[in-house]
């Protein structure tokens, strides 16, 4: 039998333009073979001879003669044009110069403006009333002008056959798997049998958004220009030129800190939390006392009564899922024992007992009650004396002697179940279990808080990520690896510290992948972090990532470079609306973007051989009298420029792709660390 050792075809991605690409099928002389490519989107079969796609059946035999055959396969163009006739104002229909069933399909990606090229919108349907054949519907609205030309783009799939002919066979089989367990054909070698399948996938182009964004919102940004850069799936680009810009706020101005590099860039993901935290082994998950409040009105504990008053509004000092314990930690109060106990388990003191203690209470005082849990069983026992209680067993105590009285949330883990219950009362919440309390005592409540959370895609989580400050969030949050530990000999030439538990900062939990196409697209899992989180972050979306060119390798699998950073600012221009004669006083149309004690002013009067600068006035909204430091005679409707300060800020740069990603993605120029606003 003659043996096909190989078959050798490049199977990256192909771009969405189309790509000539070779092929070579390595084996023995004389080896025969049937090779198919099939488009399956369309069902066309590959035309070896008219090196295009056609309806018919085609497919390309041959012999392979001294131990290689090479041919060649024309991958076409899947990018269609049209124009647009009307312009679209609102709404997601679109009407067309021509029959849009032979210029795109559902799901292709619509390009040709900014607003289309910034995000991903793609074709919802075609001729969407069934009234107009030129018409189509977008997945969302967008503003397209008459006359503009759109671009149309799909995804693609070709398949490609190699049949062993009579007398021949492929090399042994060796099979690879995916992590999701189904076959990687491309990457598995050989056959067991007269047929060898591979897969080559053909995409749309992707974008990449570059756009001004204010991380923790230290002051407003707004009319946002992104700069919008489109190229092949995978592809690669020499330096490309781009520019984004944003405004301040009205009534304030900008002033520039610094110029941008490239570390000020900030890529993220935006996965979804779980329902729950994980503790960890050894975790503290109550660490510190969060707030505190008092109790209004006795509950006397051991009954079906789990709700407590207390004096303020219950939303401002705790939150579902708090650990309740009693200010005073184990000493809460203390009574002294009025008359011995020698025998029995009732016991009086000088005091009303129900001022002083609840059904449940831990009672300590002696050397048994101390070393073992006593509580308390009743209170007035036989209905005849106020200051007498009951304990859970006999218990020998001396007169005189005064005993401590903890609620049970002090040695048994009580936490807080829901806040205002019944609806009816915003200064009451329920508790997980049913504990005695006296009036006026003071409960303290700690939130929980965990390292280990569920997030629904941790595939392009890695340790070291940042999470983007949010109101659930602890700031200063990042991904990484969990030690409980403890030191040993502290403060001594032989202090050492032992690791005690530790977990990886992501954890499978041994579910696998989701795999599309090849790549993995979602794995669910567990993320550590380096600082505990509240329990409210359950079902937020986190911003997670970093800053620099790495990050955004690491979130969105584009391999990029910077050069040539800078920002500017656009200086602001006004006129006069009145004549000043030697005056500091400067009656302007608009003061929008003049900053007081930064402007600079010049124009025709302004002393060219001083500097002068805006004292006050600045910082605000329209017409009015600015400030100089300076004296100035000036005529009224002359301009005058302010330099210093600006509303709006424009960013410039090169960028270079080397490897792009599979998908769309936005990356965000932290102006934060760039600007000052006032």
């Amino acid at each position: 039998m003659k043996i096909i050792n190989s078959f050798n075809l490049n199977l990256s991605d192909i771009p969405a333009i189309g790509e000539s690409r070779t092929f070579t099928i390595n084996g023995d002389n004389n080896s025969e073979f049937i090779l198919e490519i099939k488009d399956n989107s369309t069902g066309y079969y590959y035309n070896f001879t008219t090196s295009a796609f056609a309806s018919t059946k085609s497919n390309l035999e041959g012999t392979i003669e001294g131990n290689t055959y090479q041919g060649s396969v024309a991958f076409p163009n899947t990018i269609t044009t049209d124009v647009v006739n009307g312009a679209v104002t609102s709404g997601v229909k679109v009407i067309m110069d021509n029959a849009v069933a032979g210029k795109m399909a559902v799901g292709d990606r619509v390009t040709g403006n900014n607003a289309l090229n910034s995000t991903t919108v793609t074709v919802a349907a075609l001729n969407p009333d069934g009234d107009n054949a030129n018409e189509f519907s977008l997945s969302s609205a967008v503003v397209i002008a008459d006359n503009e030309t759109l671009s149309f783009s799909g995804d693609d799939q070709y398949d490609i056959y190699l049949h062993a002919k009579a007398g021949t066979q492929h090399a042994p089989y060796s099979e690879v798997r995916f992590g999701d367990g189904t076959i990687d054909i491309n990457s598995s070698t050989g056959s067991n049998s007269l047929l060898m399948q591979k897969v080559v996938y053909q995409y749309a182009d992707v974008t990449l958004i570059l756009r001004a964004y204010n991380p923790t919102s230290a002051f407003t940004i707004s009319g946002l220009i992104d700069s919008s850069l489109t190229f092949s799936r995978g592809g690669n680009t020499g330096k490309l030129p781009f520019s984004l810009a944003c405004n301040s706020a009205s009534g304030a101005s900008f002033t520039i800190k610094k110029q941008p590099v490239s570390s000020d860039v900030l890529s993220f993901l935006t996965p979804t939390v779980g329902a729950a935290p994980e503790t960890l082994p050894g975790e503290n998950i109550y660490p510190a006392i969060s707030d505190a409040d008092t109790v209004d009105g006795a509950i006397a504990g051991g009954g079906s009564v789990v709700k407590v008053v207390m004096d303020n509004n219950v939303a401002t000092n705790l939150v579902i899922g708090d650990k309740i314990t009693t200010a005073g930690g184990d000493s809460v109060s203390t009574d002294t024992v009025d008359g011995a106990v020698t025998s029995g388990i009732k016991v009086v003191m000088d005091n009303n007992v129900a001022g002083k203690m609840s059904v449940g209470d831990q009672i300590t005082g002696n050397a048994y009650l101390d070393a073992n849990i006593v509580t308390v069983l009743r209170l007035n026992p036989d209905g005849d004396n106020v200051k007498e209680f009951s304990m859970t067993e006999a218990v020998l105590i001396s007169d005189g002697v005064t005993l401590t009285f903890s609620p049970k949330c002090n040695r048994s883990l009580t936490t807080v179940v829901a806040l205002n219950p019944d609806g009816d009362n915003v200064k009451e919440f329920s508790m997980s279990q049913n504990i005695g309390l006296v009036d006026g005592v003071t409960l303290q409540f700690s939130n929980q808080k965990n390292y280990q959370w569920p997030l629904d895609n941790i595939s392009s989580v890695v340790p070291g990520m940042i999470v983007v400050a949010n109101t659930n969030v602890t700031t200063g949050t990042k991904v990484g690896r969990y030690k409980d530990t403890v030191t040993l000999f502290a403060d001594t030439e032989n202090e050492k510290v032992v690791i005690k538990n530790s977990a990886p900062a992501l954890n499978t939990k041994g579910a696998s992948p989701t795999i599309t196409k090849g790549l993995v697209t979602t794995q669910t899992g567990n993320v550590v972090f380096n600082k505990q989180q509240v329990v409210a972050l359950a079902g937020d979306v986190l911003k997670l990532g970093g800053y620099g060119e790495g990050q955004i390798f690491n979130v969105h699998g584009y391999d990029v470079r910077f050069t040539d950073l800078a920002i500017n600012y656009k200086p602001v221009t006004t006129t006069t609306t009145a004549a000043s004669f030697d005056s500091t006083n400067v009656v302007v149309a608009a003061r929008d973007g003049i900053m007081n004690g930064v402007s600079t002013v010049s124009g025709i009067g302004i002393n060219p051989s001083t500097v002068a600068t805006v004292s006050s006035g600045a910082n605000a909204t329209g017409a009015g009298t600015i400030v100089l430091d300076k004296a100035q005679t000036l005529e009224s409707g002359i301009t005058l420029t302010f330099a210093g300060a600006g509303k709006k800020v424009v960013v410039t740069g090169n960028i270079e792709i080397f490897k792009a990603g599979t998908a769309s993605a936005v990356v965000y120029l932290d102006v934060e660390k760039l600007l000052t606003s006032a």
